[in-house]
């Protein structure tokens, strides 16, 4: 790889920390705002997602997980083994 390559690879880790892959070059980046700020106390919910994740050994709780990383709820995309990060769990 070039070193542009690698530069963005380390930018690209640098500012979203808890993401485990780099995106392709042109690839399309979703932002999610309210993961670097504090959650009202008065919010309906936390938000949510619409890309599933696959998570199998944490119960979701831990900081393995995409979603409870950027205090996300799981949705019924996610196809997690034992999931307990849903709106209701007794364990969040």
């Amino acid at each position: 790889g070039s070193s542009s390559d690698t530069l963005y690879k380390e930018l690209w880790h640098a500012c979203a920390r808890p993401l485990i892959t780099v995106p392709r070059q042109g690839e399309r980046i979703y932002h999610f705002p309210h993961v670097y700020m504090e959650q009202d106390a008065r919010a309906p919910s936390l938000p949510k997602h619409n890309k599933g994740w696959h998570c199998k050994k944490s119960g979701r709780l831990k900081k393995y997980c995409e979603c409870f990383q950027a205090n996300i709820l799981c949705s019924k995309n996610c196809k997690c083994m034992d999931c307990k990060n849903f709106e209701g769990s007794e364990e969040l």
